[in-house]
């Protein structure tokens, strides 16, 4: 892994070198977005070399600001549309700049000609410039080590060295002193894990105030963004991690509370997820018709695809990020399901639409009975069986009318259901009950104020733990009820002003036709052409003739397997809309002793023979052998997942995979893969092809000698 991430290093050197940062421009510096500026390479492309990510993006002095509503300066902070950045360091945003690639200059001069004390007192933010320094310091004769903060390199050094230095850059000589010798990278890992994470300080007030104002998701995350890399590597997780973060601008602390938010959020239409294969077209990822009957007739009706339907929400959160209320109090409210007309019946949409335009719920029981004055359940009873004299105590049209009329108190909410597991708007009741008769019906009514609604329903467990009941209008089991989710649907996170955002995961998007699938949306998907940019696009959709572009909110990101189809294959316009982030296989995160057996070791030997025999798009994951608790189980991970694919790999190729295990004049018991025989074949005077077979009595020595 180190020489994948030594790679990197040389790439963002060449991309970087110091005389570029000499005459690099504000845009050059930070440009939201784009995934190729100075702040994207420090902070998100060169993060498994020690990580920045994260916090208020006044870090680094100026940057460029996704959210472009208006902010007024406060605290030491300035703001136009396009940059915000710390007020002393300049006016505007050319002087700002100005003044932060100088300091930047200085900070990367300093580590290369080794000054490390030159570099404690430039005015950046502490973290940034010894991430600056890190990576422009000579690797041959280092200074720096990838750990970043004064607090966790302080909890290093703590009982190794007494007095700790002062200084910053003499905290860094004297780990390097201790650990003299050592490969830096790997040293930095060994550092980073054995410190601990301790509270970071506050610089300044400006700071504090500003994480919560303007962080979020990373400035420089791309919108568009691919993970490849060879199977294994953990690139489904990742996008995960990054769904989180992009929805939530901060991680939970653990691997399981991660998944769970990533759960809520799918629930909660923030994070969808695809799967791409190669029969998977534009009509399921865009829209497409798709037969249905109504009373036994079939028809045929336009369908949004996924991207459509994600687009199609986030564009909702973008459009109404300036008027929906930052919070909405759940406290002591009840929820109530209501049905607006059937919902598979076209003949009744008109009132579903009607009650949304002007405010109000409504149902169609008891048509020509006026309940005004009606206060209790007796006395509705009491006038409708006046208006039926045949009718029933328990008549449902009875429960109907005392729940719209006596039972929905102000505040109440209304669910809107479609069908027994979708709803599709949610409203806060906000006035008395109305009897307003006309010839389509539905006269008994309440006003309510709308506060969700959406072009595509939601499933019902979204918010709620049971299936809803056939009843038009009921009190809803408030113990069932998700309130939780409830509030983040009606107020969903977001910082800054900024539309909450949504993130569309593609996994295998290398499997499908791209060209055929994307369509028209490879052009709406470039930043520029987003909604509300400067050169916003939009296209006419083929089957349903709506207008439609992609709002800024929405962020994509996929996954590529690379054993299945090489980075350099893909289609040229997709590689120039997409940033593309290499995920590795991290032998660092296995276990180094499994019963005498180093797991670390046994994927870096088999990998580096893989990569000889074959090509780095091929060698294995870590996942292929984590989670494995005994030799035993070791066993089973190589004859069920390893060997199969190996198999794959080298089409059945053995002595192939014999070089990989290092079979190769190992005596039997110690072979993964043996030879069973070779013969001549006397008849034709040739020597016959060898056969293989997995060893039938596979040891943990034969494994253990993979890497010794």
């Amino acid at each position: 892994m180190n020489q994948q991430l030594q790679e990197t290093w040389d790439a963002f050197l060449r991309e970087w070198p110091i005389e570029r940062l000499r005459k690099m421009t504000l845009h050059e510096y930070s440009a939201a977005g784009e995934g190729n500026s100075f702040t994207a390479w420090i902070e998100s492309r060169l993060d498994q070399m020690g990580s920045i990510w994260g916090g208020s993006s006044f870090k680094f002095g100026i940057y460029s600001r996704r959210d472009k509503t208006a902010k007024a300066g406060s605290r030491g902070a300035s703001y136009t549309q396009e940059y915000a950045w710390y007020t002393k360091y300049g006016a505007s945003p050319e002087e700002a700049f100005e003044k932060v690639r100088t300091l930047v200059v200085q900070v990367a001069d300093a580590a290369a000609r080794g000054d490390y004390s030159a570099i404690n007192a430039v005015d950046l933010g502490e973290a940034y410039k010894w991430k600056i320094a890190f990576h422009y310091q000579d690797r041959k004769n280092p200074g720096v080590v990838a750990l970043f903060t004064r607090q966790r390199l302080q909890a290093w050094l703590k009982g190794r060295v007494s007095p700790i230095p002062e200084q910053t850059s003499e905290m860094h000589r004297a780990i390097l002193q201790l650990e003299k010798g050592k490969d830096l990278l790997t040293l930095s890992r060994e550092v980073w894990e054995a410190s601990p994470a301790v509270e970071i300080e506050k610089k300044a007030e400006i700071e504090a105030a500003e994480e919560e104002a303007e962080a979020g998701v990373p400035q420089d995350l791309p919108l568009n963004l691919i993970l490849y890399g060879p199977p294994g590597t953990g690139k489904t997780f990742e996008t995960a991690k990054l769904a989180v973060r992009i929805c939530d601008g901060v991680l939970p602390g653990s691997r399981e509370a991660l998944m769970a938010r990533y759960r809520e959020l799918r629930h909660l239409r923030r994070v969808r997820f695809v799967t791409f294969h190669p029969s998977f077209s534009y009509e399921e990822f865009v829209e497409g018709i798709r037969p249905s009957t109504e009373g036994g007739a079939v028809r045929y009706d336009v369908r949004p695809g996924v991207f459509k339907q994600v687009a199609t929400y986030a564009r909702e959160l973008w459009e109404r990020s300036g008027e929906r209320p930052a919070t909405v109090d759940l406290k002591g409210r009840k929820l109530f399901k209501m049905s607006l007309g059937d919902s598979t019946r076209s003949d009744e949409a008109w009132i579903y639409d009607d009650c949304l335009e002007h405010g109000y719920v409504c149902h169609n029981f008891a048509v020509g009975t006026d309940f005004s004055g009606r206060e209790s359940l007796a006395a509705v009873r009491e006038a409708y069986k006046a208006a039926h004299p045949d009718a029933k105590d328990t008549d449902y049209p009875i429960a109907a009318v005392h729940y719209i009329k006596n039972e929905l108190r102000n505040g109440d909410l209304v669910l809107v259901s479609d069908g027994n597991t979708r709803f599709r708007a949610i409203g806060e009741v906000v006035g008395p009950y109305q009897y307003q008769p006309r010839e389509e019906g539905y006269p008994h009514r309440r006003p309510v104020r709308w506060l969700w609604t959406s072009a595509e329903s939601l499933p019902v467990d979204t918010v709620f733990g049971k299936r809803l009941s056939q009843m038009s209008i009921y009190l809803m089991d408030q113990g069932a009820v998700k309130w939780p989710a409830l509030a983040e649907l009606l107020s969903p996170k977001a910082s800054g002003g900024q539309a909450p955002n949504c993130v569309l995961v593609i996994d295998e998007i290398n499997r499908a036709n791209l060209a055929k699938t994307l369509g028209e949306l490879i052009t709406l998907l470039e930043p520029s052409k987003r909604m509300g940019q400067w050169d916003e696009q939009e296209t006419e959709l083929p089957y349903s003739g709506e207008r439609f572009g992609v709002p800024p909110n929405l962020f994509v990101v996929g996954t590529m397997n690379t054993a299945d189809r090489s980075i350099a294959l893909m289609d040229t316009a997709l590689r120039r809309r997409f940033s593309f982030r290499e995920v590795v296989p991290r032998p660092e995160l296995l276990p180094d002793d499994l019963d005498g057996i180093d797991l670390r070791a046994l994927l870096k030997a088999m990998n580096a023979r893989i990569e000889a025999l074959f090509d780095r798009d091929h060698v294995l994951g870590h996942s292929y052998l984590m989670d494995v608790s005994t030799p035993e189980d070791l066993i089973r991970r190589f004859e069920s997942q390893i060997i199969p694919l190996l198999q794959e790999y080298f089409f059945e190729d053995w002595r192939r995979i014999q070089q990989v295990f290092g079979d190769v004049e190992q005596p039997p018991e110690h072979q993964i893969i043996q030879q069973i025989d070779r013969t001549v074949d006397g008849s034709l005077g040739r020597e016959r092809k060898a056969r293989f077979q997995v060893n039938p009595a596979l040891t943990p020595a034969a494994i253990k000698k993979i890497y010794g």
